[in-house]
């Protein structure tokens, strides 16, 4: 049994938990409901409960278009990570193995440049 106000300490806790174990930038999404097969004895949660169990089934619905879009993220996230190894691996290439000298700041500006131009 527990009010309005416990119930959002409870979830303040659990975020601020997860926050710990899950390293993304972005807050996962935590639902709030009841698996009471009783009457609730606060009707104030009522509207909550069933708010969030409305979200969730429509997240449910939404998960195979979501999932078909995170691959497609995933996907282009690899290949501008590759993108960038070929670059470094050119650079290092062409500075140290081809016998060119060139201070490092001169490389960082390099670099610099390459990468200015494939994340913007």
């Amino acid at each position: 049994m527990v009010d309005h106000q416990q119930l959002m300490r409870v979830y303040g806790a659990l975020m601020w938990s997860l926050g710990k174990v899950f390293k993304t930038p972005e807050v996962s999404r935590v639902y709030i409901g009841t698996f009471w097969d009783h009457p609730l004895h606060y009707d104030i949660n009522r509207r909550l409960f069933q708010d969030e169990q409305h979200d969730l089934f429509q997240d449910l619905q939404a998960l195979p278009r979501n999932a078909a879009l995170r691959k497609l993220n995933d996907l282009i996230k690899r290949a501008r990570l590759a993108k960038v190894r070929l670059c470094l691996l050119a650079v290092y290439i062409s500075l140290h193995l081809l016998g060119k000298t060139i201070s490092n700041g001169k490389c960082e500006i390099i670099l610099k440049r390459g990468f200015a131009a494939e994340f913007s």
